[in-house]
C-alpha cells in the first residue's frame, strides 16, 4: 500500500480514520454510502442527505434550528466536493459524521485522478495558513476557471473556524487517488456560542 499525503489544519494532519485505537469515541456516529452518478442525476439528493444528517444531529444541541443549519451547510459542502470531484462516478463515495463533546467531525471518501487530488490537497493546505477572510476576498475577486477547491471550504474556516484536513492515498495501480476530507467544527460553533 502507498503511503498517504496529508494535508491541512487537523491534529496529526490527517482525516479522522488516521486517529489511533486510543482516540476518544464518539457519542454518536453516522454514515453514508451513495453513488455519485445518483446524486448528478437528482442533484436535490445533496441538499436532501444534508439536511437528514443535520437534523439527527441537532436533536443534541440546545438550538436545534441553528445547529441543523450549520450541520447542514457543513455536510452539503463536503456532499457536494465528493461527487463533483469524483473521477468515476460509478464508485461508491462515503460520508461518516461523528459527535464528540466538544467537536463535530464531518469525513466525505470519494475517488479521482491523482492530479486533482494533489491539487486539492494543495489548496486545502493553503487553507490552512491562510488568512480565511482575505482568501474569501480574493476568491470573489478573481474566480478560478473551472474545478479546485473552491469558496465552500474556505467559508466553512471563515464562518464557523473550521478545521479542514485531506488525507490522499494512491490507490495501487488504478491511476486514482482516494481522497479523504475531514471538517472538525467546535460545537459552540454549531450552537452559535
Amino acid at each position: 500500500m502507498t503511503t498517504p499525503r496529508l494535508f491541512g489544519s487537523l491534529p496529526g494532519n490527517g482525516s479522522a480514520s488516521s486517529h489511533g485505537a486510543d482516540a476518544e469515541r464518539p457519542l454518536s456516529e453516522l454514515s453514508l454510502s451513495f453513488v455519485p452518478l445518483a446524486v448528478v442525476a437528482e442533484w436535490t439528493r445533496c441538499s436532501e442527505a444534508a439536511d437528514f444528517v443535520a437534523r439527527y444531529f441537532a436533536h443534541d444541541f440546545g438550538d436545534r434550528e441553528l445547529a441543523g443549519n450549520v450541520l447542514s451547510t457543513v455536510v452539503n459542502e463536503l456532499l457536494e466536493n465528493a461527487v463533483k470531484f469524483s473521477s468515476d462516478k460509478t464508485v461508491p463515495a462515503r460520508l461518516i459524521v461523528r459527535e464528540y463533546a466538544e467537536r463535530m467531525s464531518i469525513v466525505s471518501r470519494n475517488v479521482t485522478s491523482p492530479r486533482q487530488a494533489a491539487a486539492f490537497g494543495d489548496a486545502v493546505a493553503r487553507l490552512a495558513h491562510g488568512d480565511p477572510e482575505q482568501m474569501f476576498a480574493d476568491r470573489i475577486a478573481s474566480p478560478p476557471e473551472t474545478g479546485g477547491a473552491g469558496i465552500g471550504l474556505i467559508m466553512l474556516r471563515k464562518d464557523y473556524g473550521a478545521k479542514v484536513g485531506v488525507r490522499v492515498t494512491p490507490a495501487d495501480g488504478e491511476g486514482t487517488a482516494i481522497v479523504d476530507v475531514e471538517v472538525e467544527i467546535d460545537n459552540r460553533e454549531v450552537e452559535g456560542t
